[in-house]
């Protein structure tokens, strides 16, 4: 018997509190575990005004970023005189003459009108903005390049299937790491060789990985450890982008209620991990795959790890109505992030004999950017103010942009010594 739709909102309720809710997903019709539950009912029975703000996820220093925002009247009345007041973030101007046209720019705020929204009716008011040259600060990358350098793997079960290096998947460059998927039980680990001290600023932790493994069975997730591993700590609540799947089976890792990258993630993705709660401290990160007995799969690829000092701009978006309504919200996922780059602001390096060095003073690690890639195998030296060698480093070839860490070095004023190609470059550098 049809009612016309009239009981809609109580069966979607009923769905939301079994996990079948509005935005659940069955997953794959030949799986019955890669399914994604959902308790959220459908948007429409819950009569208020939305707003939803996006941007543009990414972006290099200086490139513009898309803002649209989407208003929605889900009430059960129209809702008339609607202000959006939207805030333009700190360090990017206003690009006139694109998208929506405001009723006023004022300072950092911008100012859109709609006369009125009938029921379940939406508008959508887009804008744009340009950055400022300012960027984020790369303190640790690694593209794989140099093989096994930084990092170390083992099977915590003695397993076959360790992490290796291989060139048939990769983001960039000719190598990333791989834990096969085998048909039989794994625990593998591939863990950064050294300690890695954390920003004091914004740390986030970003990496590409691709992975097709057997679903709800087969997977891999992330761990943190600041005693130099005794103890793990999962990071899956620190993830903003690109999260774990979903739970994997307890017989993979015998951890209950553990959630982990399995299934598909059709092609590469990249996950970014936020470590502001391990500011200024020495930590060891390790990726941790796991398999049982049963099906198998591909793998889970892994390249590009960095860590840097996260420029980010997001900002509040507020909606208010004649009737009474006020309703605000930001960006998800943490707005938009500038990525970490060749740091020109510091020296206009084009035609340069010498090497930038930043930041500047320094903590822990320094970035080296060189003028030109360099054709053979590098070495580079820091000497203290009496000119003693007090480290030495190699690198492989045509690289540019080099992270080194100097946390070990005491206070005091070094200089970089570094041979490319068949010059000699030298610059400063002070730490703290």
């Amino acid at each position: 018997m049809l009612f016309n739709g009239i009981h809609e909102c109580l069966i979607w309720k009923v769905f939301a509190r079994r996990g079948l809710g509005f935005n659940a997903n069955q997953g794959s019709s030949n799986s019955t575990v890669d399914g994604i539950s959902d308790f959220n009912t459908k948007p429409a029975c819950i009569k208020e005004i939305k707003v939803v703000k996006t941007a543009t996820p990414l972006v290099n220093a200086t490139d513009e970023i898309n803002y649209t925002i989407k208003v929605t009247n889900d009430k059960d009345a129209v809702s008339t005189n609607i202000q959006i007041n939207d805030n333009i973030p700190v360090g990017t101007t206003y690009v006139a003459g694109f998208g929506s046209t405001p009723t006023s720019v004022s300072g950092n705020t911008i100012s859109f009108k709609i006369a009125q929204l009938g029921v379940n009716e939406s508008a959508t008011i887009n804008y744009k903005v340009i950055t400022n040259s300012n960027k984020s600060i790369r303190t640790f990358f690694d593209d794989m390049e140099k093989g096994q350098d930084n990092w170390e793997f083992n099977s915590l079960n003695d397993s076959l299937g360790v992490f290796e290096i291989q060139q048939t998947e990769k983001k960039s460059g000719n190598f990333a790491w791989r834990a096969p998927n085998l048909k039989t039980a794994q625990d593998q680990i591939l863990q950064f060789f050294p300690d890695i001290q954390v920003p004091s600023t914004n740390p986030v932790m970003s990496f590409w990985h691709l992975y097709n493994t057997d679903a709800g069975f087969d997977g891999g997730f992330i761990q943190i450890s600041t005693d130099g591993g005794t103890k793990w700590t999962d990071l899956g609540t620190n993830i903003f982008r690109n999260n774990y799947r979903g739970k994997i089976n307890y017989s993979t890792f015998g951890i209950p209620n553990i959630a982990a990258w399995w299934g598909n993630s059709n092609g590469w993705i990249q996950t970014f991990v936020d470590l502001s709660a391990y500011v200024g401290q020495k930590v060891n990160i390790r990726f941790r795959f796991g398999s049982n007995n049963g099906t198998g799969g591909y793998g889970w690829f892994i390249d590009d790890v960095e860590l840097f000092e996260m420029l980010n701009y997001n900002s509040e978006v507020c909606v208010t109505t004649a009737e009474g309504d006020k309703v605000c919200t930001i960006v998800p996922e943490k707005g938009t992030i500038v990525k970490p780059g060749l740091n020109t602001d510091i020296k206009d390096l084009e035609n340069s004999s010498t090497i930038a060095i930043y930041p500047n003073p320094t903590g822990s690690f320094i970035n080296i950017e060189l003028p030109t890639a360099s054709n053979n195998d590098l070495n580079i030296n820091i000497l203290d103010l009496n000119g003693r060698t007090v480290l030495t480093k190699s690198f492989i070839r045509n690289q540019q942009l080099i992270p080194l860490d100097v946390s070990m070095l005491p206070a005091g004023c070094y200089f970089v010594k570094v041979k490319l190609n068949d010059s000699i470059l030298v610059n400063k550098f002070i730490k703290n």
